[in-house]
């Protein structure tokens, strides 16, 4: 039996730049942070998630998703996370592929 190849999370600092610039998906403040999201068993023990599963968030809002826990904080603001990381990948394609 072949062991499966360990997947290595894609990396791109442009990518994490343009969710930077995003305003958070909380509150609409302008100065955020990327959290990289765990879903299913992507990113794991002590690994960080590929950066296309990143959303923008408010320093705060960040301190608070990772203190409360992810299901805690998603159900308190009523946040559908599949639509919010789809969206911000779609325009992030649409926006480097309109140059």
């Amino acid at each position: 039996m072949n062991p499966q190849p360990k997947h290595k999370p894609w990396r791109s600092k442009k990518y994490l730049d343009y969710i930077r610039e995003q305003t958070c998906l909380i509150c609409g403040e302008n100065q955020t942070e990327a959290h990289h999201t765990k879903i299913f068993n992507h990113g794991g023990k002590s690994r960080k998630p590929s950066d296309y599963w990143c959303i923008p968030l408010c320093m705060e809002h960040h301190n608070e998703i990772h203190n409360k826990g992810v299901k805690t904080f998603y159900k308190s603001y009523e946040v559908d996370i599949w639509i919010d990381l789809f969206t911000m990948v779609s325009e992030y394609l649409k926006k480097i592929t309109d140059k």
